[in-house]
């Protein structure tokens, strides 16, 4: 896999965060929640902090 760049990242949370106030199915919904916050995850990583997740959930990286 192609590792991404900070700025290659940061563009695609703005993407995937502007499909959030489009009109999707509850699925798309789901599916584009879910990507943005593997993404902010993966941000966090990246730039050495510590990613804050929901207890209990486990957190993932795409």
């Amino acid at each position: 896999m192609k590792q991404q760049s900070l700025e290659q990242l940061e563009h695609d949370i703005e993407i995937t965060l502007a499909f959030l106030f489009g009109d999707l199915t509850m699925k798309q919904w789901s599916y584009y929640v879910g990507r943005y916050h593997a993404l902010c995850i993966k941000r966090a990583q990246m730039k050495g902090e510590r990613p804050s997740v929901t207890e209990g959930k486990t957190d993932y990286i795409i």
